[in-house]
């Protein structure tokens, strides 16, 4: 399910309690083919700021925050590719406004 189209289910089904939506984001995609995105399959080598657009649209829907896994990209450097490295800084840009 496309990321926008699954927080919108989720963030709906939540709608009108106390509960707190943080959406799992994945840095590992980073650089590689998503086989099971269809057409798309190429976005994540293709794009750089994949990441950066899903945070910006979950703080866009009232999500109480983002979780970014695993936490070998992003502490770990034998998983820490360019492509890796770029998501990260393109997060920092929108995590620091």
């Amino acid at each position: 399910m496309p990321y926008r189209s699954c927080l919108d289910y989720w963030r709906n089904m939540v709608s009108g309690t106390r509960v707190k939506l943080y959406p799992g984001l994945c840095l590992y995609k980073a650089g590689t083919e998503d086989k099971w995105a269809g057409s798309g399959a190429a976005e994540w080598i293709n794009s750089n700021d994949i990441v950066k657009r899903q945070i910006e649209y979950a703080f866009e829907k009232s999500c109480g925050g983002v979780i970014l896994y695993s936490y070998n990209y992003l502490f770990v450097p034998d998983f820490m590719t360019s492509a890796v490295k770029n998501e990260i800084g393109n997060i920092k840009t929108v995590l620091a406004s």
